[in-house]
């Protein structure tokens, strides 16, 4: 089993790194999706669409921001 040592300060950052990829909407930068507008607003009520080419065709999710969360799980 391979294992990993992490410093503390890095596992301490690791939910800051997270917010911010999910903000500029890092989960979409894969070479068969695309988001439309490019970069939308991270707000209740803003929409956009994902575009993503999977078994030989395109597909299109439009979507719309339900809810916005900041704080802690619960």
């Amino acid at each position: 089993m391979a294992r990993r040592r992490t410093a503390a300060h890095e596992v301490e950052r690791a939910p800051v790194r997270a917010v911010a990829a999910v903000q500029r909407w890092a989960m979409y930068d894969l070479p068969w999706t695309s988001l439309h507008p490019a970069e939308p607003p991270v707000h209740t009520g803003s929409t956009f669409a994902t575009v993503v080419r999977h078994l030989g065709f395109w597909s299109i999710n439009p979507c719309r921001g339900s809810r916005r969360t900041t704080g802690p799980r619960r």
